[in-house]
């Protein structure tokens, strides 16, 4: 969780509720750099930037998208995808 770390790292003795300022939050999520997984940037997890794209597929526009690379790929026989929303 993050405020064990967070309480231990900002110096601040445990109270409830739990409560920290953004400028806190930012501070221990940016420079304390904690070694959880989930606090680590995209790039130090699968280091994107070294891959060669051929096509990049947006959600905004994924069935369009998702069609057009199927054309591309000669691909006809297309797995229907079941949108989610959390709405």
């Amino acid at each position: 969780m993050f405020w064990r770390p967070a309480l231990r790292a900002l110096g601040k003795r445990k109270k409830a509720p739990i409560q920290f300022t953004f400028a806190e939050f930012l501070q221990f999520a940016l420079y304390i750099r904690p070694t959880d997984r989930h606090w680590r940037s995209m790039a130090e997890i699968c280091s994107p930037c070294s891959l060669s794209y051929q096509y990049i597929l947006k959600l905004e526009t994924f069935s369009e998208d998702l069609a057009y690379l199927a054309m591309k790929l000669n691909i006809t026989r297309v797995i229907s995808i079941h949108k989610r929303n959390n709405k």
